[in-house]
């Protein structure tokens, strides 16, 4: 029998190759009862896990607490027993002058203003979005009638930090948002 991976408690065939990954637990529940047939697979620490399906395809839910160091966990566990595109689900500060509080965001790119992904590829390889995955969000966006925000996000380690320069200079360049997994997530 398969090994049980460490953190998230779970093995292969407990997930599908679709997983959303919100940061919060709590979030991972809201998420799963809007699948049909979903069941717990596993709770530990920060990484509650539940698989379900959505037109017959299984699609899971992984929570990974929040930064890039706990993601990186979870998607390493889950990429190991057969996941294989990841959506992360969560709250971000919005860096446009015209976004609204709730915005939808689509994040294409990371600007690495982290530590974690440093360990998995050099700084200056650029953290992307699978095109794939960005471009059924888009599809799903345009289809549903929903509105939404495209690009750049800004990936960070300390969440209460105020750099008022930074942030000028993150409005400039376009950054949509700031939050502190995607980095991780996409440079695994």
């Amino acid at each position: 029998m398969e090994e049980i991976q460490k953190h998230i408690r779970c093995r292969t065939g407990d997930v599908g190759k679709y997983v959303l990954i919100p940061g919060d637990p709590r979030r991972a529940h809201k998420i799963a009862d809007r699948l049909n047939n979903a069941k717990q697979i596993s709770a530990n620490r920060e990484y509650v896990v539940f698989t379900g399906q959505i037109s017959n395809v299984n699609v899971s839910v992984c929570s990974t607490g929040i930064g890039g160091s706990s993601a990186s966990i979870a998607v390493e566990e889950l990429a190991c027993i057969g996941a294989k595109y990841f959506i992360r689900v969560g709250s971000a500060g919005g860096r446009q002058e015209d976004m609204p509080i709730g915005s939808l965001v689509i994040a294409t790119s990371a600007y690495r203003g982290e530590g974690t992904s440093q360990a998995y590829a050099p700084i200056a390889f650029p953290a992307v979005a699978d095109l794939k995955v960005t471009n059924a969000l888009i599809e799903a966006c345009n289809r549903l009638r929903y509105q939404y925000y495209i690009g750049l996000v800004y990936t960070r380690d300390a969440y209460y930090i105020q750099d008022e320069k930074l942030n000028q200079f993150l409005k400039g360049t376009g950054v949509v948002a700031a939050e502190q997994e995607c980095a991780t997530v996409w440079k695994w």
